[in-house]
C-alpha cells in the first residue's frame, strides 16, 4: 500500500548521545552499524535507537519495509519516514528501540586534515579504519560530499564516518568519490521523533545548511 508523501522543512541541530570523553570509537561505531539486507548497503542508528540513516538507494520504495541486521546477529524490519534521494540520505524507523547507543549526529563537518574513523564489517575486532579528511577538490561529488583518503569498496556504501568523539558526520558512498555528508540534520531527526506517526509516513526534504 502506497505511504502518502508530505514535505518537512529541516532543523540544523544535533540531537542524541556520542562517545564519552576518552572513549574509543571503535566499539560505538560497531554497535551502531547495521547491515541494509538485501542490498548489501550499511547504515547508523542515530536518535532514540529507533532511526537509522541509510543511503536513500538502499531504502527501497516508501511503501516497503527494509530488512536490517545488527552487529550481533539480530533481524528486523524498518520503514522509511525521511528521504532526500537528490543528497542520496534516507532515515528509516524500526518497530522498537533497539539496545545499542545511538550515535549523534555532528553539528558541523570535520575540517581538511581532521581525522574520521569508520569500522567495516570485515574489520577485526572493535579497531577503527582512520582517515583524513581532504579538500573538496580532490573528489568528485558536490557540495554534500565530505572528502576523505578513505578507500572503499562497493558494499562499504552507507559506512558511518564519524569525527574523533564518535558522532556521525557522513555515510560511506562505496567508492573513493567521498562520503554523503549527514552532519546538520540532527535537528530534522529530532523534529521526525517528536511528530512521528504511527504507521510512519514518508516524508521528502531536502538538505539546506549544511556547514563546516
Amino acid at each position: 500500500m502506497p505511504v502518502p508523501t508530505r514535505l518537512l522543512t529541516p532543523l540544523v541541530l544535533a540531537a542524541c548521545a556520542c562517545a564519552r570523553p576518552g572513549e574509543a570509537p571503535g566499539p560505538l561505531l560497531r554497535a551502531a552499524v547495521l547491515a541494509v539486507e538485501p542490498e548489501g548497503c550499511e547504515g547508523a542508528l542515530v536518535g532514540d535507537a529507533r532511526h537509522v540513516v541509510v543511503p536513500d538507494r538502499c531504502a527501497g520504495s516508501d511503501s516497503r519495509l527494509v530488512g536490517l541486521a545488527t552487529f550481533d546477529g539480530r533481524r528486523l524490519l524498518a520503514a522509511p519516514v525521511l528521504r532526500d534521494p537528490g543528497h542520496g540520505i534516507a532515515i528509516l524507523r524500526t518497530g522498537e528501540p533497539l539496545s545499542s547507543r545511538p550515535l549523534e549526529i555532528a553539528e558541523r563537518l570535520p575540517q581538511p586534515g581532521e581525522a574520521v574513523y569508520s569500522v567495516a564489517p570485515a574489520s577485526p575486532g572493535d579497531y577503527p579504519r582512520v582517515a583524513e579528511v581532504r579538500e573538496p577538490a580532490a573528489c568528485r561529488g558536490g557540495s554534500g560530499t565530505l572528502c576523505t583518503n578513505m578507500a572503499v569498496a562497493a558494499g562499504d556504501a552507507g559506512m558511518p564516518l564519524a569525527d574523533g568523539q564518535g558522532r556521525l558526520v557522513a555515510l560511506a558512498g562505496g567508492d573513493e568519490a567521498g562520503a554523503t555528508t549527514v552532519a546538520g540534520l540532527g535537528g530534522l531527526l529530532r523534529a521526525e521523533i517528536a511528530g512521528e506517526s504511527n504507521p510512519p509516513e514518508t516524508r521528502a526534504f531536502a538538505v539546506r545548511g549544511l556547514r563546516r
